[in-house]
């Protein structure tokens, strides 16, 4: 019997062969050959726990942990009366997909960029009610990304000093960089157990060397992507590159910085990694008492799109501590074939077909439906070999075919989830599963509810032809952008007025409204590595506009004493407020929400 305190992926994970192990989609075995990181939802005390079985426990804010152990503890570690429950970290992956006049900005921006830092901005300013002088001094902008190129002119201030007051790069192993630069002692944020944090400190004496190789020396953290820097560059670049012809929303904010990911050089970080993050990022904008504005640009398909899964309910209970707004965008799955909808009716079997494309490794598929309901599935692969599952194999099955295993979790409600997962993994028995059409055929035999829903992964786990040919573009938007109490970002084509094709939709699967809001997301030109710009699109590109706006709000707000509650829930609904509609469309709707971002608008 499956450990009910298990998610299903961990569940198939623990059971599958050591020869299906290597090929899963999580290769946990190939990434770390000696230790699996689980999150865990706990009461007590963990760490104590942990010290018995020589676990690692890294214990965050709301019960939540990040453990790090080996796969022949998880039985006995879970068996711990603390333990509530045990879920496997998946993949995060960024939403880009490969204006600033179009935010109502103009009018609160007349009297001219001022010169200085923020410091001398902000003397003499509390209770000011002028409008037209907002640009972010006092309020902290955190970029939880790829990165930055943190000697960018655009990120430093006149004098050249940085304007990053920390950057914690979770992929520097802080042992190496102390082997080889003995100037500072680094080590992770106090808390935490992997990465290195660089203070506002080792920042300037790395911008004062005159090479690049000493710089790097110094802070060794490099955005190799470049999709942090862009991103922070719409929400927060000061122009400096461009003789202040190309600048950001807030560019007098300071900035926070966290670069997710692994030190083992995984290409996309993992959930566990963005929980520490967030922790990390009010804990120290609560320690400077500043009111923060949060960027996060990059989601997932796991989960039912409820907002009810351990990540998001996560961030939303983070979103109710300190001063801050979290925005995240909906993603870019809008246009990619990857959700699949349906109503089931007694006595009526529904056909679901499932195109595979050409090069395709091992890839998953998430069936959620409501426990009441019942039925039975008909696996028909292309080569025409059928399988059945039937309502009552609760657990997982392994089913062989000519090319693959496909491993099926049939899932029950959780203590955190009233819905049902079918989990189904395909693993090919070679190198890539071979071209063509799976067939499900739903035959139900009670229901209540009848609504279901399916998700494919996103990213680059699944090719772009390998896609359901019925597809819903509905509910695309990714998780964790389904939380409530998160400010979740559209996007749409200032330069045609319409929503962007690739852009998630809500509503979130139990009814919630989702988008709040759309920002501009095409052709968006903003930082890019060596003191250069570049144009990138995606829902990434949108969300950084939304946050130095929510950034502008604050100084208003909070920063000179005009209303001292302007974030969170009331700064989202003063968005909401001020937005535009797009023509054509009635708001708010699952497209763009409540309209486009207007900032003058959203200010009392």
């Amino acid at each position: 019997m499956e450990n009910g305190k298990f998610d299903l992926n961990l569940q198939v994970l623990e059971q599958l062969p050591e020869q299906l192990r290597a090929k899963t989609i999580y290769q946990l075995g190939e990434e770390s050959p000696f230790l699996w990181e689980v999150i865990v939802k706990y009461h007590g005390n963990l760490a104590q726990r942990g010290e018995e079985l020589s676990v690692q426990v890294e214990e965050l804010e709301n019960n939540v942990a990040i453990v790090f152990l080996k796969p022949e503890q998880l039985q006995a570690f879970s068996r711990f009366p603390e333990v509530d429950y045990m879920e496997l970290p998946r993949r995060l992956w960024y939403n880009l997909n490969e204006s600033k006049q179009g935010i109502c900005l103009d009018g609160l921006q007349r009297t001219g960029y001022p010169d200085s830092n923020a410091v001398d901005v902000l003397n003499g300013d509390a209770g000011n009610r002028d409008k037209s002088n907002l640009y972010g001094a006092g309020v902290l902008i955190a970029v939880i990304d790829s990165g930055i190129e943190y000697a960018n002119m655009d990120f430093r201030n006149a004098d050249g000093t940085t304007r990053i007051v920390a950057l914690w790069d979770q992929t520097v192993d802080s042992s190496t960089v102390n082997e080889e630069n003995q100037q500072f002692t680094y080590g992770p944020p106090t808390g935490y157990i992997l990465g290195t944090l660089f203070t506002e400190e080792m920042i300037n004496t790395a911008l004062q060397q005159t090479d690049r190789q000493r710089r790097y020396a110094i802070v060794p953290s490099i955005d190799v992507s470049g999709h942090g820097t862009h991103v922070a560059g719409i929400a927060c670049g000061n122009g400096n590159a461009s003789n202040g012809t190309i600048r950001g929303v807030a560019p007098l904010a300071q900035m926070l910085i966290v670069k997710l990911g692994d030190a083992q050089g995984i290409t996309f970080p993992r959930t566990t990694r963005l929980l520490e993050a967030i922790d990390f990022t009010i804990k120290t904008a609560e320690e400077l008492n500043m009111p923060v504005a949060i960027n996060l640009s990059f989601g997932n398909n796991a989960g039912p799109h409820t907002g009810t899964d351990l990540v998001s309910e996560f961030l939303n209970a983070e979103a109710l501590k300190w001063k801050n707004t979290i925005c995240i965008g909906t993603g870019n799955e809008g246009n990619l074939g990857r959700h699949a909808e349906g109503k089931l009716e007694v006595r009526k079997t529904e056909e679901i077909e499932l195109a595979v494309g050409g090069g395709q490794t091992s890839f998953y598929m998430q069936f959620w439906k409501n426990y009441v309901d019942t039925l039975e599935i008909e696996i028909q692969s292309p080569a025409r070999k059928i399988r059945y599952l039937y309502e009552n194999d609760i657990g997982i099955r392994f089913f062989e075919y000519d090319d693959c295993v496909l491993v099926i979790n049939y899932g029950e409600p959780s203590p955190f989830q009233t819905l049902q997962e079918i989990y189904m993994e395909w693993i090919p028995q070679g190198d890539v599963l071979s071209e063509g059409v799976w067939t499900f055929r739903l035959k139900p035999n009670k229901v209540v509810d009848g609504r279901y829903d399916i998700w494919l992964p996103t990213g680059n786990y699944v090719q772009l032809q390998t896609q359901f040919l019925r597809s819903s573009v509905n509910t695309t938007l990714t998780t964790p952008s389904s939380g409530n109490r998160l400010l979740t970002v559209g996007a749409y084509d200032e330069h045609t007025g319409e929503v962007a094709p690739f852009s998630g939709r809500g509503y979130t699967r139990n009814g919630l409204q989702k988008p709040d809001i759309v920002a501009p997301g095409v052709d968006i030109l903003s930082v890019a590595p060596n003191n250069s710009y570049a144009i990138r699109s995606g829902t990434s590109m949108a969300t950084p506009f939304v946050t130095g706006a929510a950034a502008l709000m604050m100084e208003w707000g909070i920063v000179r004493q005009n209303d001292l509650f302007l974030y969170g829930e009331k700064l989202k609904a003063y968005i909401q407020k001020g937005a535009v509609a797009l023509p054509g469309e009635s708001v708010p709707n699952n497209r763009i929400g409540y309209g486009a971002l207007c900032l003058s608008n959203s200010i009392p």
